[in-house]
């Protein structure tokens, strides 16, 4: 009995302990009412040690830095603080004399007008911006209905014709149209490899052949080719340039961070003079960032603004109208969400340190990132987007639409965002929608003669452009010998290259270069096509190089655990982004065509065959390994 009895009291003991160290809800507290220009400094009571963050339902009337309140002009304003998944509020008045406004857009009180006739339906619907690839299917149609959709991504299929495109487009507008006050914006996005917008328009140079080409003003030229097209065809704003300091995309200016400043900012140029709105591509970069479960960087400040800060920095300066955010969490910052869900990242680093004031858009809510680690929590991605500061919520398909539309018109409902917030955002759509003729006389629709577009020009400047770029990275280019036996070996391109063929291997670069062979006289040619992604079809190539006298291998990329052997007789192609020629043992000499369509191979041709002219880049390869 008397064991029981201690058990029992020891249990009580246990209880009366956890009872007095339940967790404490966190607290705000400071004075309430202010006067205009002056601060104050909230207290906080908290239970975990994660560091604080603080915003301001709206910066017009109060500021917050570090649970400092600072009031800007008479009205009310609600003080947010988080930590970790831990969150308090409070309501701040401001009292006194309005300050004199600041010189502002002269359309921004139309736009206010504007804001003012919208229904809180269609205000959430106007942050949305959905992917639509191919057509406009019935469901599409119906989401746009439903949730007000106010902007898309569309992704056309390249096989259509010119009247086809402009028949997307106006469907795309018209859906809009009938369910808001405004025409969207029909954002291009494009691919990683040589683009095209159709299959019958001009292929865009990717942006590390126009940095081949040694020529910044190639950057503004290839941009504006591409604008005029799309603006011809009803697109008003594209998700380029990419301002990340990175070698492993052929949409990239490399790493360093004045080459792909001027590059970017001329790319922006060519943009913007055709009419349409460029989306700089991720703040605040990528940097360093370690991607294991979820991508992290660990800069400061400082180190950011020495390196991947410094092509966005001249971009703001320039008057950028829009970028994306990125996925990457940026620890210094934010431990806990990624930069498109960072409050501290948004606000207080974009808008408030930096200053910037244009369009920012999330990182895809969708993404697989966004998906695996936060969507499975307390709170709605889109609402903790928007409430960092986010304008504009960007979508790769419909799976999460109504969810997100539905949860962030209850945040407003409920006070969880302010409608305020909603309006800021809203403005600064509505002011770009503006600035890029969106709003009147029709000006959003395809022009009259898109149908007819001309395309000779922008075709000839992309060979001028590919002709400049084919660089020789290592070695000595050799002679061919006409009788002398010749492997030529790629994968098969996954375009057209402008040639009949009678099977799917015969489309390549391999039989390509091999009809060019034969024309030209050489009598003992082979050629063979190989899987990219099989190593050991790679290495048998390689393996049978000792069977001939010259093996002209092209490659696109190269996993960096591979490598490959070749009988001290391979002349390596690169199609893409260069690799590390280290890991191809036996080249000759390695040449960069810096993509697979026609006009590349061509150029490389010219330059093997015919003594054209060939960048040296020698001496910066070697620096570089």
């Amino acid at each position: 009995m008397k064991k029981a009895y201690f058990l029992l009291y020891m249990f009580l003991l246990v209880l009366v302990a956890l009872c007095g160290c339940a967790k404490q809800k966190m607290e705000i507290t400071g004075k309430q009412i202010i006067a205009i220009g002056e601060s104050i400094t909230l207290e906080v009571k908290v239970s975990s040690n994660e560091p604080i963050v603080w915003r301001s339902s709206n910066k017009e009337v109060a500021t917050v830095s570090k649970g400092v309140v600072t009031g800007v002009s008479a009205g009310d304003a609600t003080i947010y603080a988080s930590c970790g998944k831990e969150n308090a509020s409070i309501k701040i008045k401001v009292n006194g004399e309005q300050k004199q406004t600041e010189e502002t857009d002269p359309y921004q009180e139309q736009a206010l007008e504007l804001i003012s006739k919208m229904s809180l339906e269609q205000k959430v619907g106007e942050l949305f911006i959905l992917s639509v690839e191919g057509e406009l299917s019935s469901s599409v149609k119906r989401q746009i209905k439903n949730f007000h959709i106010g902007n898309l991504i569309l992704i056309p299929d390249k096989s259509l014709s010119y009247q086809g495109l402009v028949e997307l487009v106006n469907d795309a507008q018209s859906q809009i149209i009938a369910n808001n006050k405004m025409p969207g914006f029909i954002f291009n996005v494009k691919d990683e490899s040589n683009y095209k917008l159709l299959n019958s328009l001009a292929t865009i140079p990717t942006s590390i052949t126009i940095l081949a080409s040694d020529d910044e003003a190639n950057a503004y030229k290839a941009a504006n080719i591409l604008g005029n097209e799309l603006r011809n065809f009803g697109f008003t704003a594209t998700l380029n340039p990419n301002m990340l300091l990175t070698d492993e995309s052929e949409n990239s200016y490399l790493y360093d961070p004045d080459v792909v400043t001027r590059f970017t900012g001329k790319e922006v140029d060519g943009y913007t003079y055709a009419g349409v709105m460029s989306v700089a591509c991720t703040f605040p970069g990528t940097g360093e960032a370690r991607w294991d479960t979820t991508p992290n960087n660990g800069k400061s400040m400082d180190a950011l603004k020495r390196e991947d800060l410094v092509p966005f920095l001249s971009a703001f300066e320039a008057g950028l109208d829009a970028l994306m955010v990125s996925n990457v969490i940026f620890t210094v910052f934010d431990n806990t969400y990624p930069a498109t869900l960072s409050y501290p990242v948004v606000t207080t680093m974009l808008r408030e340190e930096l200053g910037y004031q244009g369009l920012a858009l999330s990182y895809y809510l969708d993404s697989d990132l966004i998906v695996r680690e936060y969507r499975d929590g307390d709170e709605n991605v889109a609402v903790l987007a928007i409430n960092a500061g986010i304008d504009m919520l960007t979508y790769h398909s419909t799976s999460y639409i109504e969810e997100d539309y539905n949860a962030v018109l209850n945040a407003v409902k409920s006070g969880v965002i302010e409608e305020a917030r909603i309006d800021e955002a809203l403005l600064r759509i509505i002011l770009r929608k503006n600035k890029y003729d969106l709003l009147d006389d029709n000006h959003y629709m395809p022009v009259w003669n898109a149908a007819e577009y001309d395309v000779s020009n922008d075709n000839q400047m992309y060979k001028e452009i590919v002709k400049a770029s084919i660089s020789l990275l290592n070695g000595e280019i050799p002679e061919l010998d006409k009788t002398k036996k010749i492997l030529v070996a790629s994968q098969i391109h996954d375009g057209s290259l402008g040639i009949e063929v009678e099977s799917e291997e015969e489309n390549s670069f391999a039989y390509y270069l091999y009809l060019k062979l034969v024309s030209e006289g050489y009598t003992s040619v082979s050629w063979v096509t190989y899987d990219p992604n099989d190593r050991w079809e790679m290495q048998e190539i390689a393996n049978s190089s000792e069977e001939y006298d010259q093996v002209i291998f092209a490659i696109s990329n190269l996993d960096w655990r591979r490598r490959l052997y070749f009988a001290d007789n391979c002349i390596l192609v690169s199609l893409s982004v260069p690799i590390d020629v280290n890991r191809i043992q036996g080249a000759i000499c390695y040449i960069s065509a810096y993509g697979h369509e026609k006009e590349n191979i061509d150029a490389f041709i010219d330059c093997l065959l015919y003594d054209a002219p060939i960048n040296d880049r020698r001496e910066v390869q070697e620096e570089d390994n």
